[in-house]
């Protein structure tokens, strides 16, 4: 997997962008690690029960602040995504979330989720190294 290099002979060949990160994504899929890391989420998903930690898991970490919103479909301006579901690590959206470098978290508590939902609208810090990655400002 060499999604750098592909970009750059796609750009060279003419190809469109959209077809290249399809394929990127495609041959990451295919992928041995891949399937690795469906087995990894299943395993996290019981270590987390096991020792009662949090329900979050995070994808692409860091930090942003802004005014949270519900959204259907992504747009130019996102900063920061939580899922109030769970995800693989290396699904469509996991993977271009790391390649726009933004963060990116996922949640399947619901109590989290209900807290969450509470400051629609509202400017909230995104920090997903926290407990809590959402708190209003």
């Amino acid at each position: 997997m060499f999604p750098q290099k592909v970009e750059m002979l796609g750009k060279a060949l003419g190809i469109p962008e959209n077809s290249v990160r399809t394929y990127n994504e495609a041959e990451i899929r295919a992928g041995v690690i891949f399937q690795v890391s469906k087995l990894c989420t299943l395993l996290l998903k019981a270590v987390r029960s096991t020792l009662g930690s949090q329900g979050w898991d995070v994808l692409v970490p860091g930090a942003a602040h802004g005014t949270l919103i519900q959204v259907t479909a992504a747009g130019n301006n996102i900063k920061g995504v939580v899922l109030l579901q769970e995800l693989p690590h290396l699904s469509h959206l996991g993977v271009r979330a790391g390649q726009e470098k933004v963060i990116f978290v996922t949640c399947e508590d619901d109590d989290k989720i209900a807290d969450i939902q509470k400051l629609n609208g509202k400017c909230v810090r995104h920090n997903t190294t926290s407990n809590f990655p959402v708190k209003d400002l």
